[in-house]
C-alpha cells in the first residue's frame, strides 16, 4: 500500500434493522469498522481530503473518509462505541430540511453544535429540498430537484428560474448547518448521486450545478459506484461507495483491496487494460 496516494470514501445510508442490504445492523457496522481498523485504515476529515487535493498536505496510508448520509440520529448513536474502540471519525451528510422533521428519527438543529464539538464528527451538506422529487411534466412525471426543470401551471420553469432555485438550495443548506453548528461545512454529498450527468437530466444541469455548488462548498461527492479518489481527482466530482449492509468486515476489506490502485499488472501482462 505504501507508494500510492489517495483516499477511499465509504457511504452508509443509515444503521438499523429490517433491510440489512441497505441499512446494516449496529453489530454489523461495528464489525466492519473493526475490520477496517485492523487492516490499517485510518479515517480523515473533509478538511484533510481538501488539503490533499490542493497539494497542501499528504494523507496517511489507507486514508478513509466515512460518510453517513441522511441526517439520521442512528448514525451518531450506533457508531459511538465503535468510534471509541477504533479511534475512527465520520462525516454526517445533512439534508437540512429534515432537521425540522417531526419525531426523533432525524437530527435536529440543536444537536449540531454538540456534535460539532465531539471531535468525532464533521458536517457536510446534502441539500435542503434537494432530496425531494419535483413535478417535471404535465403528465405527473417527477424528477430530481437539482437536475430537472420544474413543471408549474405556467409550464416548464425558465433557465434563470431553474438556476435561482438550485442556487438557493445550496446556500440554504450551507447556511443552516453553519448557523446551527458554528462551523461552515466544506463538503457536499449529491442526493441520488446525480449532479446532472444522467440521461434524464436537463442539458444545462451539470454545468449549472457545478457553478453553484462551488459558491457554497469546496468538495462534492457525486459518483456512488467506487470509493477511490486519487491526487488528480476533481474536488467537485469525487467518488463514494455505498457499503452493502450485509457485507462482513472481512468481505469489506477484501473489496476495498480490489479498488486500490496497483503498481503492477492486475492480469495478463500483454493486456493493456490489466495495467492501472
Amino acid at each position: 500500500w505504501r507508494g500510492w496516494h489517495g483516499f477511499m470514501a465509504l457511504s452508509y445510508a443509515g444503521i438499523g434493522e429490517g433491510a440489512p442490504e441497505t441499512y446494516p445492523a449496529p453489530e454489523r457496522v461495528a464489525e466492519q469498522l473493526a475490520a477496517l481498523r485492523a487492516a490499517g485504515y485510518r479515517t480523515i476529515t473533509p478538511a484533510d481530503a481538501l488539503a490533499f487535493l490542493e497539494g497542501r498536505h499528504p494523507l496517511p496510508d489507507k486514508a478513509l473518509l466515512l460518510l453517513f448520509e441522511g441526517g439520521r440520529k442512528d448514525s451518531v448513536i450506533y457508531t459511538a462505541q465503535a468510534f471509541q474502540k477504533t479511534g475512527f471519525a465520520g462525516t454526517l451528510a445533512l439534508p437540512t430540511r429534515l432537521l425540522k422533521a417531526r419525531g426523533n428519527f432525524f437530527l435536529r438543529r440543536g444537536d449540531l453544535k454538540r456534535i460539532a464539538k465531539m471531535g468525532t464528527w464533521s458536517l457536510a451538506g446534502m441539500g435542503h429540498e434537494a432530496i425531494d422529487e419535483i413535478p417535471a411534466g404535465p403528465d405527473g412525471a417527477t424528477g430530481h430537484f437539482l437536475t430537472r426543470r420544474k413543471w408549474t401551471e405556467a409550464g416548464t420553469e425558465t433557465p434563470e428560474a431553474f438556476r435561482q432555485r438550485v442556487a438557493a438550495d445550496y446556500a440554504r443548506c450551507r447556511e443552516t448547518i453553519e448557523r446551527a453548528s458554528g462551523v461552515r461545512p466544506l463538503a457536499y454529498v449529491y442526493p441520488f448521486a446525480d449532479a446532472g450527468q444522467g440521461p434524464e437530466a436537463d442539458p444545462d444541469a451539470r454545468a449549472l450545478n457545478r457553478d453553484e455548488v462551488e459558491k457554497d462548498f469546496q468538495l462534492a461527492f457525486v459518483g456512488a459506484l467506487q470509493p477511490f479518489n486519487g491526487p488528480g481527482a476533481d474536488p467537485y466530482e469525487l467518488n463514494r461507495w455505498r457499503v452493502p449492509g450485509n457485507l462482513s468486515g472481512e468481505e469489506l476489506v477484501w473489496l476495498l483491496d480490489q479498488y486500490a490502485p496497483r503498481a503492477g499488472a492486475a492480469g495478463d501482462l500483454r493486456d493493456v487494460g490489466a495495467w492501472q
